[in-house]
């Protein structure tokens, strides 16, 4: 008999107020300036989601209006990279 599959449980926001779903990855654009990753940077997006930061890294990258991809990684976290810049990204946690 095979076994049963098991559903990815959506991640936690780092306030616990929403879950964030990046089953699929999706594009966008973060809704004005860009100032890179501080700890618990929050954008929001063209499409009217906002990410919060869910994992410490810091890096500086100025953009006004860059293009993000937001994608469930092989771990099953949210991971946000930033397009046009050669910094990792990081994972996310959708709060609306």
């Amino acid at each position: 008999m095979a076994p049963t599959p098991v559903a990815s449980a959506p991640i936690e926001n780092p306030i616990g107020t929403a879950r964030s779903s990046c089953d699929s990855a999706a594009e966008s654009h973060i809704d004005g300036e860009f100032n890179g990753w501080e700890g618990e940077t929050i954008d929001k997006l063209d499409n009217g989601e906002i990410w919060q930061q869910a994992t410490y890294h810091y890096h500086y990258h100025y953009a006004y209006h860059p293009e993000v991809i937001i994608f469930r990684t092989t771990s099953g976290t949210c991971h946000i990279r930033v397009i046009h810049d050669d910094d990792e990204g990081v994972d996310v946690a959708r709060i609306k």
